[in-house]
């Protein structure tokens, strides 16, 4: 039996649906537990993707510790300004 190939795309796609699955979420009431999983989800689309992922590594970073520090009322308003600058 021959194993299903993988979906070869840019890594373009996962960037570009990272910051879209943000930009929709971070106002919500958890917005820690949104932002975590679109992150899961960029790193699994990135294991399957192709060609650089420095712009989707960027905003990941960013998203990962530019708010760590931040108390729950304030690390919503922190994800805002990352993705609406």
């Amino acid at each position: 039996r021959v194993p299903a190939a993988r979906a070869a795309y840019d890594c373009d796609v996962c960037h570009k649906k990272l910051y879209a699955d943000v930009r929709s979420g971070w106002a919500s009431a958890s917005v820690r537990s949104y932002v975590s999983q679109a992150l899961a989800g960029y790193d699994n689309c990135k294991r399957r993707a192709r060609g650089s992922c420095l712009y989707g590594d960027i905003l990941a970073r960013s998203l990962r510790n530019s708010c760590a520090g931040f108390s729950d009322p304030h690390y919503g308003a922190c994800i805002g300004r990352i993705v609406n600058p």
